[in-house]
């Protein structure tokens, strides 16, 4: 009777240990999403693929902010045979900034004439560093930087909402002493993006393209703007 009872109490704790090892498998099991955890799953893929949205809209934002020009379409660049061109970043002229405020009619250009004397290797003394601008109409961006082969004759460009682009030749500016005034490259307009580029004919110059709506574009280094 003894052993029945002993045999019977070792099959129940048998099924008891099995059932206790089912249950912590299966609750392992669920844990981890493998089985009947639907919303939990699909709180995962739904993670997936907001992530996988987000990392295609900063990719195309990667592709639209280094977004390269057709070169075929250069406007002004018809007798040169070289018109392959690097877009470069914007505003690399260390001692030379330009902004404009919530006046968007009032642009200013501020000079570290220390710095630029120090890297120019020149002696030019300002009254004051920073200078505004005041045009007839609003600005859509600015662009400081530098046309030619020299390292330090920047120019700042104001790109208007009217696709005109008025300039001040920060070089030419310090060498005639007067920063009072700009000027407009004459025949253009119609402008909507402003690009540092270096390359062209001969490799190694920068300069500056002015992209229209349609694609096509203009290298205003060619058209000598610091002489």
């Amino acid at each position: 009777m003894k052993n029945k009872d002993s045999k019977k109490g070792l099959i129940i704790t048998l099924i008891l240990l099995i059932l206790v090892i089912l249950g912590l498998v299966f609750y392992i099991c669920y844990d981890k999403g493998i089985v009947l955890n639907t919303n939990k799953e699909n709180k995962k893929d739904v993670s997936n693929k907001i992530k996988k949205s987000n990392d295609s809209t900063n990719n195309n934002d990667s592709t639209k902010n280094d977004e390269m020009l057709d070169f075929s379409k250069c406007i002004n660049c018809s007798d040169r045979d070289d018109i392959n061109y690097t877009i470069t970043s914007m505003d690399h002229i260390a001692e030379v900034k330009a902004f404009y405020s919530n006046d968007t009619t009032i642009g200013t250009v501020y000079i570290d004439i220390n710095a630029y004397n120090t890297k120019a290797v020149s002696n030019y003394v300002l009254p004051t560093n920073e200078y505004e601008y005041h045009f007839n109409k609003a600005i859509k961006d600015v662009l400081v930087y530098n046309i030619g082969q020299e390292e330090l004759c920047p120019i700042v460009m104001y790109l208007m909402e009217d696709g005109t682009i008025n300039y001040i030749d920060i070089c030419n500016s310090l060498e005639n002493g007067d920063l009072s005034s700009y000027k407009t490259i004459p025949n253009i307009d119609g402008i909507t993006k402003l690009y540092s580029a270096a390359g062209g004919s001969p490799r190694g110059i920068s300069t500056v393209l002015a992209k229209k709506s349609d694609g096509s574009f203009y290298d205003l280094g060619i058209l000598n703007l610091n002489k």
